[in-house]
């Protein structure tokens, strides 16, 4: 009989004690995922109801901020990203640092990046820019790098940083990758890295050698449909943890 109203007594306090306020539980990425803590100046996961940063909509196409990612994103997106559907140029969804980036000092965009196979090129050689670090708010202004996606022919997809004379890697569609932009203070130093790509022009750290402009500091990262040449993109790209991060 004690030991009965013992175990009464011990369930009824465990069942008393309250939940903690503002505990959260997130998605897919499991019991507490939660956006990662790597960038000096932005950590982006889009988890909860919309961004985690003040995001800027410029031109016409459609940015969703509570989008289910597809697929297995890498490691530091959970389960929300941000979905872009762009058929026009100069549709873009960017962020605003707040001060300029001294650009000779080193700085890194990080993102992981999905471009649905619902993406199609008009007429071959199209490019957009996909990702973008610049000065200007309009896309494609003022830019320190870019990196484009590029439809060659046929089923044939390229990521290449800043212009068409540097170094490409190959991607599929339906893919899941994580694209490094890094714009370094010395501007010929600066390269591209795609972990998960297929074959590549780079070296043999994967890593595409390009040189960033070097007349404007930059300020605003834009993600979307930048700029095109050729017929034009119609993107359709998800993005899952981004940040930037001045090593």
């Amino acid at each position: 009989m004690v030991m009965r109203r013992v175990a009464i007594v011990l369930l009824a306090l465990l069942f008393a004690i309250p939940l903690q306020a503002g505990l959260i539980i997130r998605g897919s990425g499991g019991a507490g995922c939660s956006t990662p803590d790597n960038g000096d100046y932005l950590d982006e996961g889009w988890e909860g109801t919309g961004a985690e940063n003040t995001w800027t909509l410029f031109g016409s196409g459609t940015f969703d901020q509570d989008y289910a990612l597809p697929g297995s994103p890498p490691t530091g997106s959970c389960s929300e990203g941000l979905k872009i559907d762009a058929d026009s140029i100069q549709s873009s969804h960017y962020w605003d640092k707040g001060s300029v980036h001294d650009r000779s000092t080193d700085l890194d965009v990080v993102c992981h990046i999905y471009v649905s196979s619902n993406t199609t090129g008009t007429s071959a050689p199209d490019l957009t820019n996909i990702i973008s670090w610049q000065l200007g708010t309009t896309p494609n202004s003022n830019v320190v790098a870019n990196i484009s996606l590029r439809w060659q022919t046929g089923t044939t997809w390229y990521l290449r940083p800043i212009d068409l004379s540097t170094p490409s890697v190959t991607i599929d569609l339906d893919t899941w990758y994580t694209v490094t932009m890094h714009m370094d203070g010395t501007a010929a130093s600066s390269y591209m890295q795609v972990v998960g790509g297929g074959s590549t022009t780079c070296d043999v750290a994967d890593e595409c050698p390009f040189t960033r402009l070097d007349t404007v500091d930059g300020r605003y990262l834009h993600l979307g449909n930048n700029n095109a040449t050729g017929g034009g993109i119609n993107l359709d790209m998800s993005v899952g943890y981004c940040y930037v991060n001045s090593p």
